[in-house]
């Protein structure tokens, strides 16, 4: 595995209702103050997440798109072209951001922050759980057949490794700008 990272359809879409949740959190003194507005700016700082991780995530998709699948059925298989899967996987990321979002800020707005909890926590359960069961999968990377021969190789030897690790630190600096300005409109608030 490339230290840890997943890129993977079937959990990339908790890992970005996730990372939306956290970001209103990090929004919180903003989501709270005057006039309560959910969609204000980590609702915008989530949604540009959830953009540049769909987008970035289409970087495997066209490189390893049995990978992608998690080699569960081949990509001759598929009902859609690969280009139309991952715009409903864009469009998946989006409503994952939008709604993971809009219910944390909306439970923090009405001092709910236990409920508020609930949200991040629910959508790791999902994460781990989806991880945990098709670990196997993300480990090796290659062909549907490849996989299913035995023969894939592990992420860590395979040429996408440094691709991979690229992507990582795009979405570590997409997520940790969105924190950073989050956390200074929160304090110019404070201040006034």
């Amino acid at each position: 595995m490339s230290r840890g990272r997943c890129e993977t359809y079937i959990i990339d879409v908790p890992t970005v209702f996730i990372a939306a949740s956290l970001l209103a959190f990090v929004g919180r003194r903003v989501l709270v103050a005057r006039r309560p507005d959910p969609f204000g700016p980590s609702f915008r700082a989530a949604m540009l997440f959830a953009t540049v991780y769909a987008l970035g995530v289409g970087f495997a998709a066209w490189r390893a798109p049995d990978w992608m699948l998690s080699y569960l059925i081949p990509l001759d298989d598929l009902a859609l072209p690969l280009p139309l899967l991952h715009a409903g996987f864009l469009l998946s990321c989006w409503l994952a951001a939008a709604s993971a979002h809009v219910l944390t800020a909306v439970c923090l707005q009405r001092g709910w922050t236990g409920r508020a909890l609930l949200v991040p926590l629910g959508g790791a359960i999902t994460l781990f759980s989806l991880w945990g069961l098709t670990l196997d999968r993300y480990l090796h990377i290659g062909t549907w057949a490849q996989f299913h021969a035995g023969t894939a190789v592990l992420i860590s030897d395979s040429p996408l490794s440094a691709g991979f690790d690229v992507l990582g630190l795009l979405f570590a600096a997409t997520f940790g700008l969105s924190v950073v300005s989050l956390h200074r409109q929160g304090r110019r608030i404070r201040a006034t």
